[in-house]
């Protein structure tokens, strides 16, 4: 990596001018460690000293007498590749065929300081698609089998979080907003004149049975 280094104070001894103190920003090239987490990186004053030359000439007859500080902080935060179950939670709609996943894991690239947050335990980290699955299939018609292809988000993953794949196929049928039901007796009523009160009526229904 290459670093900006933060602002840091220099003594330096001049030939001509004796001690002076200099505040100077400088870039080079440094080897951090590979283990994740915070940790002091040690200025190596010879190492210094001639990332300032590069920079500057006039630093080249200078001899640096210490580094304040004399370390600088680094915090390594490494990108894993990690499986992740992709899982339906709660679903608030009648089905005829419930939701049925083409594939319940994925992988994502994340930052292990993230990674470490979602997983304290080592659990497998999950991404819950019931919410989105059931904001698609409402507008499907309902009774009718349908297939939908649910992007999943990869938000709670962090920053420049991939997943791979990013999207799950979703198979399921929703409930037709309808029932059938047996009626025993059907009442009828029937509106005549007041002369025809007397008579007699038959009824008939549509298929002709009286």
């Amino acid at each position: 990596m290459k670093p900006i280094l933060p602002l840091i104070a220099l003594d330096l001894m001049a030939m001509s001018v004796g001690t002076v103190a200099e505040t100077v920003y400088i870039s080079d090239e440094l080897t951090v460690p590979l283990r994740s987490g915070p940790s002091n990186f040690p200025l190596d004053k010879d190492q210094v000293k001639r990332a300032m030359a590069q920079q500057w000439r006039e630093f080249r007859k200078l001899t640096i007498l210490s580094i304040h500080p004399p370390f600088l902080p680094v915090v390594v935060d490494r990108i894993v590749t990690k499986d992740v179950d992709v899982v339906l939670g709660r679903l608030m709609l009648a089905y005829d065929a419930e939701p049925q996943l083409k594939r319940t894991v994925t992988e994502a690239s994340m930052r292990e300081s993230v990674y470490s947050q979602l997983s304290p335990a080592g659990q497998r980290p999950q991404i819950d698609i019931a919410s989105d699955v059931e904001r698609l299939l409402r507008n499907r018609p309902p009774g009718e089998r349908a297939t939908i292809l649910v992007t999943l988000d990869s938000g709670k993953f962090g920053p420049d979080a991939q997943l791979k794949p990013d999207t799950v196929e979703v198979t399921a049928t929703v409930k037709a907003d309808r029932r059938t039901a047996e009626i025993s007796a059907v009442p009828i009523k029937v509106a005549v004149s007041f002369v025809s009160l007397g008579k007699a009526y038959q009824a008939v229904d549509r298929d002709g049975a009286a």
